[in-house]
């Protein structure tokens, strides 16, 4: 769905935009409109999907109510969704304390940031697939939980080494300004060391969704966005622009540092290893995996 979304919106865009093939020319609104067509296809091939993985889909011996399994997805949507928009919130406090200091380093930020996704959304893939194996197999946390680490580490680590190696001719694909370049250049300092403490937030945040700790991960998003606002602010007013730069890798690492808080240190055990609490996610594997009884899985 993701590729079906991406190849919609690149295939449209330049059309819409420039009127190619015979399309009207509609400039910025072809774009918006492009954008919305890659969103209302993969829907549309989505539900199709859906629709046929229900009908083939076996019956239970016990389903929750609408209303139960609404209050359950819910019990880990709202906590989720609420994290993103934390996450929103604290990249446009960052891009506003940066467009403090002028034009330059905010164009900067804005090819860093971007430049920056590549890398952060093979994290979220990570997070993404620890959520899903921790479903199947809620028992398996301590062994989701480091081969999770070790992927976003790596992935990370590869951003790092073409951030720190190649910094001007990656900035050269997106500006010919040498002040702009200069300022990037700097900027990816600091993203080589955002990177890696933000890959084990979002590693452990896969985790902690799937285990029944969403309202936790907001917690902490929150708290480090109260740490790191603040923090940009004060060191951005000693250190200049830098300082707003510097405070990404130092919010994200006491992101981290409560990350693993929660999962090895509540009530002197060793976090949710010890005992997840159900969850939408967690709760539906371990009954799965209670209907299956020691002998082994079911049928299907």
């Amino acid at each position: 769905m993701a590729l079906l979304a991406n190849a919609t919106l690149l295939a449209l865009d330049p059309v819409l935009i420039y009127g190619l093939f015979g399309a009207p020319r509609l400039s910025v609104s072809g774009a918006a409109l492009a954008l919305v067509a890659s969103r209302v296809a993969p829907l549309l091939v989505s539900l199709r999907r859906a629709r046929r993985l229900l009908r083939d889909a076996e019956p239970a011996a016990t389903l929750p109510g609408p209303g139960q399994a609404a209050r359950r997805i819910l019990r880990v949507g709202l906590p989720t969704s609420a994290d993103f928009v934390a996450r929103m919130l604290i990249g446009l406090a960052m891009v506003a304390l940066t467009a403090r200091f002028g034009a330059v380093p905010l164009a900067a930020y804005g090819i860093g940031t971007k430049v920056m996704l590549v890398a952060t959304m093979a994290f979220y893939a990570v997070r993404q697939a620890a959520s899903i194996r921790l479903g199947r197999t809620p028992d398996a946390v301590a062994s989701v939980r480091r081969q999770a680490l070790r992927l976003a580490w790596a992935a990370a680590l590869v951003a790092d080494v073409v951030l720190l190696a190649a910094p001007e001719p990656l900035l050269r694909v997106f500006t010919r300004d040498a002040a702009v370049q200069q300022a990037g250049v700097v900027l990816f300092r600091y993203l080589a060391g955002y990177l890696p403490v933000l890959a084990g937030v979002v590693a452990l945040g896969g985790v902690l969704l799937a285990t029944g700790r969403a309202a936790a991960m907001l917690r902490i998003t929150v708290l480090g966005a109260a740490a790191q606002i603040p923090l940009a602010w004060a060191l951005g007013t000693a250190m200049g622009v830098r300082g707003v730069w510097l405070a990404m890798p130092l919010g994200t690492a006491l992101q981290f540092a409560l990350s693993l808080g929660v999962l090895f240190l509540p009530g002197g055990k060793r976090g949710i290893v010890a005992g997840p609490p159900p969850s939408a996610l967690g709760a539906a594997a371990t009954e799965r995996s209670g209907r299956t009884g020691p002998s082994g899985p079911s049928r299907r």
